[in-house]
């Protein structure tokens, strides 16, 4: 008996990856001022540019997009412009499409704020939060890579944190995660339990599902932080190549 081995692609259908860049055209998220003014009520900054989370998450969501795709990976974006809007659940919602797409990651990328007035915040750097029972094999790499390549620091916030960049929260007793970006991707795995019943959202189709995606949640850092704004807004390419170097190893490492 012999086997001829060949690679093969991947159907149109089927991805590697799915990125959320979380928020859309019609939830912009925080607004905040270049200068560290607060937005008035229109979300307008009189004395500078006003940047929308919505957006900022969009940049470097496209732009991960790309570097993971010139390593040849397939990835799916939630959603395709600035403009677009996305539901939550259904069949192609910002919890759904890597279930969808097969993706075997989910990174929803986010940036925080703590409403601070003024652009003071004196919390600043990154976050990656994972689910219960991981391993953290992945998140290490991602907050060694992003902090070099995005030329940041891990977070000075000290709830939930677990390690150093790396947090986890959870809506009960250290099980379910918080977050369904986290949560509803991973189905039966992390405990995934929009079905449908509550009427207030779309049902998840996968909720109950073995066929999971392994989601991370990425708060690149905080907005409202003036400094921080900085520098998220000049090197958007950075966090992303930090970002695309530790999954590129990560799935190495694992093949290996």
């Amino acid at each position: 008996m012999g086997f001829h081995i060949r690679n093969t692609k991947l159907p149109d259908d089927v991805y590697d990856i799915t990125i959320d860049p979380w928020h859309d055209g019609k939830d912009a998220g925080m607004i905040v001022c270049e200068n560290g003014d607060v937005p008035n009520s229109l979300g307008k900054c009189p004395r500078s540019k006003a940047y929308k989370e919505s957006d900022i998450n969009f940049t470097v969501s496209k732009a991960l997009k790309d570097e993971l795709e010139n390593l040849g990976y397939k990835v799916k974006l939630t959603r395709d412009s600035k403009s677009d809007t996305v539901p939550t659940y259904g069949e192609m919602g910002g919890a759904t499409t890597a279930n969808a797409t097969k993706s075997k990651f989910n990174f929803a990328l986010h940036h925080n704020s703590t409403n601070v007035p003024g652009g003071m915040s004196s919390t600043y750097g990154l976050e990656v939060y994972v689910a219960g029972d991981s391993k953290f094999d992945l998140a290490k790499l991602l907050v060694t890579n992003i902090c070099e390549y995005g030329n940041t620091s891990t977070s000075t916030k000290e709830e939930f944190k677990v390690e150093n960049g790396i947090y986890q929260r959870f809506s009960d007793g250290g099980v379910t995660p918080y977050y369904y970006m986290i949560r509803e991707v991973g189905g039966i795995a992390t405990h995934a339990y929009v079905d449908g019943s509550n009427t207030n959202y779309d049902e998840n189709p996968y909720y109950n599902s073995n066929n999971t995606a392994e989601g991370y949640l990425l708060e690149l850092g905080y907005i409202d932080n003036v400094n921080e704004l900085k520098n998220i807004l000049d090197n958007p390419e950075g966090y992303a190549k930090g970002i695309t170097k530790a999954i590129d190893e990560h799935l190495k490492n694992t093949s290996n």
